[in-house]
């Protein structure tokens, strides 16, 4: 727990409350879906969505598709890509095979 005490007890809804100071901590503390105001299997779907979209995912969209305000779609789009980024100790090495980019824009022939 959160108070370092060691004595806690568990209770109905599975949050568990320090029996000397009294902190209560709930089954989803100290994660990503900490305090989300929506449901938690809109908050799934979101991040999946972001993590499989090849193209760039604009707040107003994720809160229409998913039914949700703008700015709490933008808030945990914010919260989401924080443990997304990367951080830099795993650089690709050998032959690296891409399934499909666009470098330098598009065909003049076309």
């Amino acid at each position: 727990m959160k108070c370092h005490h060691i004595a806690s007890q568990i209770r109905k809804d599975f949050s568990r409350t320090c029996n000397k100071c009294s902190h209560t901590e709930t089954e989803s503390s100290n994660i990503l879906f900490n305090k989300v105001k929506f449901d938690l299997r809109k908050a799934f779907f979101l991040c999946f969505e972001m993590a499989t979209t090849t193209k760039s995912l604009s707040a107003s969209y994720m809160g229409v598709r998913f039914g949700v305000i703008e700015k709490t779609a933008r808030l945990f789009m914010h919260k989401i890509r924080e443990p997304m980024k990367s951080s830099g100790n795993h650089l690709m090495d050998g032959t690296i095979h891409i399934d499909e980019f666009a470098v330098g824009g598009k065909e003049k022939v076309k």
